[in-house]
């Protein structure tokens, strides 16, 4: 048990410096100290959360409060609970280091968490920051709602997933102290209010683990599943859809213990598969797998089945998708307005508000419809579409059929609502396949991340039939081949649109 004093979120580090609410949070301390430090279950005290700690002033109120409290109790641990991630300035006064991160919620994505070169949010910069002392996960989470349908941001899916993902990146790190999910339970706010970028529930945060009326959600059961099941790989179709392939499923023991469960497969629309109930025994730290015969005709693009390992009544794994893919070329899958002409009346579906490119600021720079446009990541056709029509694909696992051989995949397109990036699939004529990581700066930032590039800086872009004076940007990247085969289709990461979302304008062989 950690016990916090309640400042939080003070910002301003002058405010937070202040006698008054220096004297507030050494009462608070004093008060918490004197009534728990019996408690055998209490291992450190917190000084507050989220507050103005980077900065040295607000720093200087970490070593106050902490000088204070070990002069009461100098037999716990002392430490604060900071949302700036690797920018905060009071680690230094720390026993050991609490940080609140949400990559894959409102920015960036789950593989944020331990990538090095992810910035501010993530572990290993933090670590790095902390000058190697212990780092615990103070806060992660993702709101879900029980009337949300489908995976993306909002559902109980994606909820669920968040937590697998997280515990995934994060088992055996060293440094990593522990994990704690924000929240429990949902509760409500103030009414109105909202915190939920994916699905909007006003008056309730519903990043709860069980819902207002304790109900468990699949996050509670994912959350302490002994067990994992493997990303299974989509089956690509070609255009009459047919289906008749073998798709292989393997579940994995996590937590080091030997359990029992069930493999509960519900097929795609459109297919059946020959086995939809298979028992299934793991050994500590074991695995096992399974071959189920998929069939269908006739089957619609993007059509998802899932696979359940249900270990008893409160815990299963992370469920997976079973996704068909119908293979088609990029410019047939085109499902996002991302032009539209200076003071025209066409919607764009590029951003939720209708923001786009314009037209005229990319003939500007030289970008017409079916011309080439120059990248540092190699040479790409624009496509030839009118302005105001469909012109780029916003990523929801599309499968794209491209052909050829080289070091890379290159790729013409940006994020919106800050950086994204996914995990997708490449595959190649000899039947392997290998899984890729797209990630592309967002269109309103102008100074590029690690694997960018400015492909064209824009003076302007469009919103709701006017043209708005402001810098923003399109991005290329490279994304790896095995030069000694021959591609033969993509899969791409699935993004929320128009929300955060990846777009591709263009992909070529290089």
């Amino acid at each position: 048990m950690i016990e916090e004093v309640n400042v939080t979120q003070v910002f301003d580090p002058v405010t937070l410096t202040s006698p008054k609410v220096v004297g507030f949070a050494k009462d608070r301390l004093a008060r918490m100290i004197r009534r728990d430090r019996g408690h055998p279950a209490l291992i450190a005290y917190s000084v507050g959360n989220e507050n103005g700690t980077d900065s040295e002033q607000g720093a200087d109120y970490v070593r106050q409060l902490t000088a204070f409290g070990k002069g009461l109790d100098p037999t716990r641990l002392y430490t604060h609970m900071t949302g700036w991630g690797s920018t905060d300035k009071a680690f230094a006064h720390d026993d050991f280091a609490c940080t609140n991160i949400y990559d894959g919620w409102y920015t960036g994505s789950f593989a944020d968490l331990t990538d090095p070169g992810a910035g501010t949010y993530s572990m290993v910069t933090i670590q790095q920051a902390a000058g190697g002392k212990p780092v615990m996960l103070s806060e992660y989470g993702a709101e879900a709602v029980a009337t949300a349908t489908g995976y993306g941001k909002g559902t109980y899916y994606y909820q669920g997933l968040m937590i697998d993902e997280y515990h995934r990146l994060l088992a055996g790190r060293p440094g990593v102290a522990g994990t704690m999910y924000w929240t429990s339970s949902e509760f409500m706010l103030s009414p109105g209010s909202d915190s939920n970028p994916g699905r909007p529930m006003p008056g309730f945060h519903t990043k709860g683990l069980r819902t207002y009326w304790r109900e468990p959600k699949l996050g509670w059961r994912v959350m302490f599943s002994p067990g994992r099941i493997d990303a299974i790989d989509a089956v690509l179709t070609a255009p009459d859809g047919a289906v008749d392939q073998q798709v292989r499923m393997t579940v994995r023991e996590v937590l080091g213990r030997n359990v029992r469960g069930t493999l509960e497969i519900t097929p795609p629309p459109g297919t059946s598969a020959d086995r939809t109930s298979i028992p299934f025994t793991l050994t500590a730290g074991g695995t096992w797998s399974t071959t189920v015969r998929l069939t269908g005709t006739g089957v619609a693009n993007g059509a998802t089945g899932e696979v359940h390992a249900v270990f008893d009544a409160d815990t299963e794994a992370q469920p997976r998708l079973l996704k068909v893919v119908t293979l088609a070329p990029l410019e047939a899958s085109f499902n996002s307005i991302g032009v539209t002409t200076d003071g025209g009346a066409t919607a764009s579906d590029f951003t939720q508000s209708g923001s786009c490119y314009s037209a005229q600021a990319l003939a500007a720079a030289g970008i017409v419809p079916g011309g080439l446009v120059r990248t540092p990541d190699g040479p790409f056709t624009w496509p030839d579409v009118a302005a105001g029509r469909p012109d780029n694909v916003a990523a929801t696992g599309q499968g794209i059929a491209l052909s050829g051989s080289g070091t890379a995949l290159a790729v013409l397109g940006a994020a919106t609502y800050g950086k994204q990036s996914g995990t997708g699939t490449l595959y190649y004529t000899d039947g392997t396949h290998a899984a890729f990581t797209l990630a592309l700066d967002d269109w309103f930032t102008t100074s590029p991340t690690a694997g960018d590039h400015i492909a064209a800086g824009l003076d302007h872009y469009n919103v709701g039939g006017r043209s708005v004076t402001r810098d923003v940007s399109l991005w290329s990247t490279a994304i790896p081949l095995d030069s000694t085969k021959t591609l033969s289709a993509v899969v791409l990461p699935s993004t929320t649109p128009p929300g955060a979302a990846l777009h591709v304008f263009a992909l070529t062989v290089v």
